[in-house]
């Protein structure tokens, strides 16, 4: 019945509205389950808006296809996509298979491999456990190895920070981990066979297995409060300091503190496993070339999280901590040092009461003085936002832009994630309380033999692009 009516939305619509829509539209040759991954369900009231959004992406060759048809057409196996509208969630529609192979239908309680959306759920966490007293966001790396000797992280500590000055680690504080300016490598931790997948230890301090991805562990390459420089490594060692803190293991403290209050019960940071009935599989061309995919690491990108409950989290940016449905997410104080964008070490960190105003910082040399760089009063206090290579800021575990707002913090929050066979993604406009989940279950991209690219990264674009033309 909801296939019929859908069928009816995109083609009982005036006649210019639908001419581009080819009926039936052509699938990927290699493309498996076509007709039965040919699904699209929703728990939400019809909207136009929505409707119109759904119909209108461009494909690879220019056609404008429905969600459901891209996603046969890309190969990928399902997706989930759920819509923000004023702080509240309006649309939550799926798409596709969560598991190709065995033809099982995405649902609303579909959870998939979040990737690098987990970083935001994890700082929430620990920005939780700051304010409980659990941990101290403003202590050095360095005190911590000297409180916990025997730990991995003295080991990293004494291993990798030798030759560098004395001072260099007591910069790296758990701030500076969650908003990727402690100067570290190792960007991803990535997900892996459950035959094989790297501890914590191998991680942080290096190991010469799995191809060497992990050779030298995650090390200092930039003087820490400087630079920022996206490392999955940095929120493992912050995932290793809270553990070191708390009687729990991260995943449970994460899921009293952060999942439970939000009301985010189907997501887990537990280990992937085949027995997860609702849990997305990767594969989606012919045959399946991986099944679950594990971490034993979660903070960086261990999370399974189902689209709709992952927008209930990003609704609390919005509405004083709490989320959609009603959970209390966090508090303002939370909510403060999540949106604060990290700021240079040049930075005055004076205190500020005008919101998105800028003053030129100044150094005289040789008797002139030289502008050498900008303040921008955010967060409450003046600082020099360090940016990435497109400009964007960055907070605790999700990406800043977009001018600041009369609260004092920026107005766009973002962050997007890839793994292998899972693609995702999420945006809020503070401003209008508008914005987007989307999670895709599937492979990478590929060119077909005429040069087009398809796949699950290509897909997302095309949603993302026809989002913001609509909404």
């Amino acid at each position: 019945m909801l296939r019929h009516a859908l069928l009816c939305l995109s083609l009982c619509l005036p006649a210019a509205a639908s001419a581009q829509v080819p009926t039936p539209w052509d699938h990927h040759p290699d493309a498996l389950n076509t007709e039965l991954c040919s699904h699209h369900g929703t728990s939400s009231p019809w909207d136009q808006t929505y409707t119109e959004f759904e119909a209108s992406l461009i494909g690879p060759r220019g056609n404008t296809r429905t969600i459901e048809q891209q996603v046969e057409l890309h190969q990928v196996g399902g997706a989930s996509v759920v819509i923000i509208e004023d702080g509240a969630i309006t649309q939550h529609h799926w798409y596709g298979c969560r598991d190709r192979k065995l033809a099982s239908l995405t649902t609303a309680d579909t959870i998939y491999q979040a990737a690098s959306l987990s970083k935001f759920v994890a700082a929430v966490g620990i920005v939780v456990a700051h304010r409980k007293g659990d941990v101290d966001l403003h202590q050095s790396v360095l005190d911590l190895a000297d409180d916990f000797p025997d730990s991995i992280l003295a080991e990293w500590v004494d291993d990798k920070f030798k030759r560098d000055s004395a001072d260099y680690p007591a910069d790296i504080t758990l701030r500076r981990l969650l908003s990727h300016t402690a100067g570290l490598d190792t960007h991803s931790i990535g997900a892996w066979d459950p035959a094989d997948v790297p501890t914590m230890r191998e991680i942080i301090l290096g190991t010469n297995a799995f191809g060497s991805y992990f050779k030298g562990g995650v090390e200092p390459i930039w003087e820490p409060h400087t630079v920022y420089d996206y490392s999955g490594g940095g929120f493992i060692v912050a995932e290793h300091i809270l553990q070191l803190q708390v009687p729990e293991s991260f995943a449970d403290y994460l899921d009293a503190k952060v999942l439970s209050p939000a009301g985010m019960d189907l997501s887990t940071f537990a280990t992937a496993t085949t027995s997860m009935k609702n849990l997305a599989r990767g594969c989606s061309r012919t045959t399946c070339s991986y099944g679950v995919l594990q971490t034993r690491v979660k903070a960086a990108g261990g999370l399974l999280a189902n689209a709709r409950e992952y927008a209930e989290l990003v609704t609390s940016l919005v509405n004083g901590g709490y989320t959609d449905g009603g959970g209390r997410a966090m508090v303002q104080s939370d909510l403060d040092y999540i949106l604060t964008p990290a700021g240079h070490a040049i930075s005055t960190f004076e205190a500020c009461t005008a919101p998105g105003q800028t003053r030129t910082m100044y150094l005289t040399v040789g008797g002139r003085r030289l502008p050498v760089a900008v303040e921008t009063c955010v967060g409450g206090s003046w600082r020099v936002p360090i940016t990435d290579e497109a400009g964007n800021w960055y907070g605790l575990g999700v990406k800043l832009s977009g001018g600041v707002l009369a609260d004092g913090f920026p107005r766009k929050v973002s962050h997007g994630g890839s793994q292998q066979g899972s693609k995702t993604l999420f945006e809020l406009d503070r401003q209008t309380g508008d914005g987007f989940v989307i999670m895709i279950n599937g492979e990478g991209d590929w060119f077909d033999g005429q040069g087009y690219l398809f796949g699950a990264d290509a897909l997302l674009d095309e949603i993302h692009t026809a989002y913001h033309a609509v909404y």
